[in-house]
């Protein structure tokens, strides 16, 4: 495979009521001014603070939960309530609280959670394999949490989803039989796979492209939708493209949302270096972005070099982006380290003695008088030639460990890999993922 918020404590309507909640008419008495006027709300049980300023000689502070717990300041006994709205993925709260005179204000928010997964608790991680449609290893779900079926397609009507294989994707659901906890998901899109534009273009397409994701999932009975297009905006894979792709891959996602609800899970995959997509905007309705830190560079250079400096010492192999650069572009474009996958690749990219695209499993050690390297800066193995150039850059257990372990110094949410069909017969680059993030 060539791959490459929130939020919004809307525009408040803050109504001040006089008497006690169940004396309260509808008369405006003023308007309360609030700060901040923008909130990020990323999962259950995470607190915010509304310092409300009630044109009185002082400000109260009221620091409240998603679930509705209050912990109000000694000035103010507030009550929070939240319901649902038609879209699942906004809450509408509304909060009252009592100044030491005894007069009663109430205050209505509009807020939109920062992508609620359901799924994600503290401490937990994710480990995402990519399962295409045209291998045939059954994967063991023991070593996951996420399967993503690759791939599905956008319909040549512009309007709804296909999928490839459909029979094994049946299979990639039926492992929930062995695991209940691993998610599976469809893939939509991969390299050269079009109809995005078109389809994202108009209301009504994205929007019945969002209805025909729900059905799937019902149908299918799978977790959710992976997008993988490959790029918003760019052409480069010979498929269609507009300059409003940009803005049209936001408002698809939020649709997609809409439509399956905040039950399920909706992903991305995205570019090494972050670029295609305006992450902050689509934030409110994923639950988290995988990061495809591979094929950025070929032999020569290694493909997927975990840094290309540390401690003032340079890698000597590493290509034009490196796992590390690729994390903090994602970063600087706005989006959590909790909501950050980093992928790794389960083959290697080589020069004529080995093959443009070498399996993990073909791997089977050095050619002619080359030699197996180890870089120290880079964290990956290579094969090198007598004048020490890189003839074949690949991962192995060892580089697969270091990037699980980047993950966690980082405080990222997990790892995904492409693909769980090219590792050895024994699992060894699946089984360090997940027993490094699991």
């Amino acid at each position: 495979m060539t791959r490459q918020c929130t939020w919004w404590l809307l525009p408040l309507l803050l109504a001040a009521c006089g008497g006690k909640p169940e004396e309260e008419t509808a008369s405006l008495i003023r308007v309360l001014q609030v700060d901040p006027t923008e909130v990020r709300v990323s999962g259950e049980g995470e607190e915010f603070t509304l310092s409300v300023d009630c044109t009185f000689d002082y400000d109260v502070e009221i620091g409240v939960d998603w679930i509705g717990r209050v912990a109000g300041s000694p000035s103010a006994q507030p009550v929070f309530t939240v319901r649902e709205n038609p879209s699942e993925f906004e809450r509408k709260a509304t909060l009252r609280f009592q100044d030491p005179s005894d007069r009663y204000f109430a205050a209505q928010v509009n807020v939109v959670q920062d992508g609620k997964s359901g799924t994600h608790e503290e401490g937990e991680h994710v480990v995402v394999a990519y399962v295409t449609s045209w291998s045939s290893p059954i994967p063991d779900p023991q070593y996951m949490t996420h399967v993503n079926y690759a791939f599905g397609h956008v319909t040549s009507t512009f309007d709804g989803v296909r999928i490839d294989g459909e029979s094994r994707f049946r299979k990639m659901v039926e492992l929930k039989k062995q695991n209940p906890a691993l998610k599976v998901l469809l893939s939509v899109g991969g390299w050269g796979s079009g109809g995005f534009s078109e389809m994202v273009s108009t209301p009504a397409r994205r929007e019945a492209f969002a209805r025909s994701c729900k059905k799937m999932l019902d149908d299918y009975g799978a977790d959710g939708v992976d997008i993988d297009w490959e790029y918003p905006g760019s052409s480069a894979a010979g498929i269609s493209s507009s300059p409003s792709d940009k803005a049209n891959y936001t408002e698809m996602m939020k649709a997609i949302r809409s439509a399956i609800g905040t039950g399920k899970v909706l992903t991305l995959a995205s570019s090494c270096d972050a670029g295609f997509i305006d992450f902050k905007a689509i934030l409110p309705y994923v639950d988290f972005i995988n990061i495809m830190a591979y094929d950025m560079a070929s032999a020569p250079q290694h493909n997927a070099a975990l840094y290309r400096e540390r401690d003032g010492k340079w890698s000597q192999v590493a290509g034009w982006y490196t796992c590390d650069e690729a994390v903090k572009a994602h970063l600087k474009a706005g989006i959590p380290a909790e909501k950050l996958v980093l992928g790794m690749p389960f083959y290697g990219h080589g020069n004529d003695t080995y093959g443009s695209f070498v399996y993990y499993y073909d791997i089977k050690g050095p050619k002619d008088k080359d030699t197996e390297k180890w870089d120290e800066v880079g964290q990956v193995p290579y094969y090198a030639n007598a004048a020490g150039t890189l003839t074949l850059g690949f991962d192995n257990v060892r580089s697969i460990e270091a990037k699980c372990q980047y993950v966690l110094d980082n405080g990222l949410r997990g790892g995904m890999y492409w693909e769980y069909c090219y590792d050895n017969a024994s699992l060894d680059l699946t089984k360090a993922v997940a027993r490094k993030l699991l």
